[in-house]
């Protein structure tokens, strides 16, 4: 890792800004206000360079329960809109199929950065973020070659709503 002095020092990005750009939001408009905002597919394309070289340690979704409503309850002010998005759900599948899939990310640093390396920054490795004897079975099944249609119906938490709807993901959950 990395430091700052004596200070330890840790990358993280986001799902959303690793699939989404300023374009978006646009389209999206306050549904996908977060912060920082989305960027150019520039900053995008230089966030999927830094994973793939180690820079980046971890991949999360600073996800939130927002829901539509919530959202439009303060009117067309953007700036009174609140910040946050739907995303917990498709950490995985949009990790996969934008990393390993379209850009031939190794899979061995996909799961670095969603698995190991999360569970060694919080001290819970190796119980947690391998598969190894004595560790916990937090498993999940995936299927790669079983094409995935994310929309908000699917959604298991308090969004009704999803910054992916309609997308297709290269694989899906078992």
């Amino acid at each position: 890792h990395r430091t700052h002095g004596d200070v330890p020092v840790y990358a993280e990005t986001a799902t959303h800004y690793l699939t989404l750009v300023e374009d978006d939001l646009e389209r999206l408009g306050g549904l996908a206000k977060i912060s920082p905002p989305l960027r150019s597919p520039a900053d995008r394309d230089a966030l999927w360079a830094a994973i793939a070289d180690g820079m980046m340690d971890t991949v999360s979704t600073d996800g939130s329960g927002q829901t539509r409503a919530g959202k439009a309850a303060v009117g067309d002010d953007f700036f009174q809109i609140a910040f946050g998005i739907p995303g917990v759900q498709q950490l995985l599948l949009l990790a996969y199929d934008e990393g390993f899939v379209k850009r031939g990310l190794a899979i061995e640093r996909l799961i670095g950065v969603l698995c190991e390396r999360p569970a060694r920054l919080f001290g819970m490795y190796p119980r947690k973020g391998t598969i190894a004897p004595g560790s916990d079975a937090d498993l999940v099944i995936f299927d790669p070659r079983k094409p995935l249609t994310i929309t908000a119906a699917d959604e298991r938490g308090n969004s009704d709503y999803s910054l992916h709807e309609g997308r297709v993901v290269a694989g899906s959950p078992r």
